[in-house]
């Protein structure tokens, strides 16, 4: 019972209507990979707001993926980029000024 509250807290669940979804849709971004091919696949790249899990045999450039998209971060100066160890990545939006 208590995740179920600390769940409820962090994501709340609630009745959306398709206008609503539909506006938060358009506020989503893509970021490049670098490939066009790649973003084909991805629907345009990586969207922001959303969690894309990669996974592959060894030296097949998922840590180079991962490489990029933090550079893409850095030089369109929207969003920050950060890796922990197990090569998450979590971009948060830069504040205006």
């Amino acid at each position: 019972m208590y995740l179920k509250v600390i769940g409820q807290k962090v994501v709340p669940m609630s009745f959306q209507t398709a206008a609503d979804f539909y506006q938060k849709r358009q506020n989503v971004i893509h970021l490049s990979t670098g490939s066009r091919e790649l973003d084909n696949l991805l629907g345009g790249g990586f969207e922001t707001g959303s969690i894309t899990e990669m996974f592959g045999e060894f030296r097949t450039g998922k840590t180079q993926i991962c490489h990029t998209l933090c550079v893409t971060c850095q030089v369109t100066e929207l969003f920050w980029c950060f890796f922990n160890l197990n090569f998450c990545i979590v971009t948060k939006r830069k504040r205006r000024r």
